[in-house]
C-alpha cells in the first residue's frame, strides 16, 4: 500500500510539473521551485561536484556566524530544505535551501563578508514559462558566487535581470552584503532565492547554520526572520584557495594553494605531484564557456622531477575577467574537463 502512494503522489508531481499547477502541488506539501541544474559546458552557473574523498564537509565551525540571506527584520518562507525530494536530492547538491520571495521586490543578502566571484544577470528567460525542457534550460539563472572565505563559498541564484549589485572581485563587507534582487530566471516555478554553500576542493555542497541554526532544520513551509545586519568585516587573508585534490581528475595533486582571484603578470606557486605516472605538468587557461579549447599564450608545461613539480606559473596578458584554470598531466591539445575552476583575472 505505502508504495502504490507512493507511486500515485510521484505521479501527481509530475502532473503538476507538467502542466504547472503550482498550487495544486502546494497542496500536496510538494515543493514547487526549481534551481538551475545546468551541467553543461556554459559558464559558471554549473554546479558539478568532483567527488566527495572523506565524506560531506561542514563548514560551520570555520564559518560559525552565518546569518539569512536576506536583511535583518526581514521573514521568508522556506519554499525546499536540505535533501528536499524534488529538486534537492542529487549527490553533491543537497544541502541547498530555497526562499520564496517577490520578484524585483524582496533583497536578497550575503549571509557574511566575502569577496564576489562570479556574477550572471542578463538573462529574463524562465524556462518553465518559456516551455524550455530542464535538459535545455543550461544557461537561464541569473546568479552571484560569493567566496566567504576558509575554502567555502556561497552560491545564490534566480536574480531578476540587472538586478545583481555587486561585479566580481567586489568585496562585501561591514555594513554592505546587498547582492540584489530576487527573480523568477531559469528553471523556476515561483520566484525565490535559491542557496547553497560549497566547498573549493571538491566542489560539492556543504553543510552550513544559518542564525546559528543548522540547515538541516529550515523545514519547508515555515517563515524564518533574518538577524542579518552586515556586521562582520571581509579580510582578503581569509580568501580561499585551490589545492589539494581540485585536479584529481587530470592527475594531479596540489601541495600549494592557489587563489582564484589574481592579477595580470602575477605569479602563482604551482607545486604538487602527479598521480597517473605521466612525466610532464600543464598549466593553461579555457575560456568561461569551458569547450576543449586553451587560450592561446596561456599554456606551460614542466617536466615532474621524481613524480613532483614546484615551479611559478605567471598570469598571462589576457583581458580581465572569468576564466577556468586547468591544471593537468595531459599535454595534448584540447580540455575536455567540464569541471574545471573559476578563476577570476583582473
Amino acid at each position: 500500500m505505502i508504495s502504490v502512494i507512493s507511486s500515485m503522489i510521484r505521479g501527481m508531481l509530475y502532473l503538476c510539473i507538467a502542466t504547472l499547477l503550482f498550487s495544486s502541488c502546494s497542496l500536496l506539501g510538494l515543493e514547487e521551485e526549481e534551481e538551475e541544474t545546468s551541467t553543461s559546458s556554459n559558464s559558471a552557473s554549473t554546479g558539478s561536484c568532483r567527488g566527495r574523498s572523506g565524506g560531506v564537509k561542514d563548514s560551520s565551525a570555520s564559518l560559525p556566524n552565518l546569518k539569512l540571506p536576506y536583511p535583518t527584520g526581514k521573514s521568508h518562507v522556506v519554499g525546499q530544505g536540505w535533501g528536499g525530494d524534488f529538486t534537492h536530492y542529487r549527490e553533491g547538491r543537497e544541502h541547498a535551501i530555497d526562499f520564496r520571495m517577490a520578484e524585483g521586490v524582496d533583497t536578497i543578502s550575503a549571509v557574511g563578508p566575502g569577496r564576489v566571484i562570479a556574477v550572471k544577470e542578463d538573462s529574463n528567460t524562465n524556462c518553465i514559462t518559456a516551455g524550455i525542457p530542464l535538459s535545455a534550460c543550461t544557461d537561464a539563472a541569473n546568479y552571484v558566487y560569493v567566496d566567504h572565505g576558509k575554502g567555502y563559498l556561497g552560491r545564490y541564484v534566480h536574480f531578476c535581470q540587472n538586478c545583481v549589485a555587486v561585479n566580481p572581485g567586489d568585496v562585501l563587507t561591514g555594513g554592505n552584503y546587498n547582492l540584489g534582487y530576487a527573480g523568477n530566471t531559469g528553471y523556476s516555478g515561483r520566484p525565490h532565492l535559491h542557496f547553497e554553500m560549497f566547498d573549493f576542493e571538491e566542489n560539492c555542497s556543504v553543510k552550513y547554520k544559518l542564525e546559528g541554526i543548522s540547515g538541516e532544520s529550515y523545514t519547508a513551509g515555515q517563515s524564518y526572520s533574518s538577524t542579518n545586519t552586515a556586521s562582520e568585516n571581509w579580510n582578503d587573508s581569509n580568501l580561499s584557495k585551490y589545492t589539494g585534490k581540485v585536479f584529481s581528475a587530470r592527475g594531479i595533486e596540489l601541495t600549494s594553494e592557489i587563489p582564484w582571484y589574481a592579477q595580470v603578470g602575477e605569479s602563482l606557486p604551482i607545486a604538487g605531484k602527479i598521480t597517473d605516472g605521466k612525466p610532464a605538468v600543464t598549466v593553461f587557461l579555457i575560456p568561461d564557456s569551458l569547450g576543449n579549447v586553451r587560450i592561446s599564450g596561456s599554456i606551460q608545461t614542466k617536466t615532474a622531477t621524481n613524480g613532483t613539480f614546484n615551479f611559478t606559473y605567471q598570469v598571462p596578458s589576457v583581458s580581465p575577467g572569468l576564466y577556468r584554470l586547468g591544471i593537468s598531466s595531459s599535454s595534448g591539445t584540447s580540455w575536455g574537463y567540464t569541471k574545471a575552476p573559476l578563476f577570476l583575472i583582473y
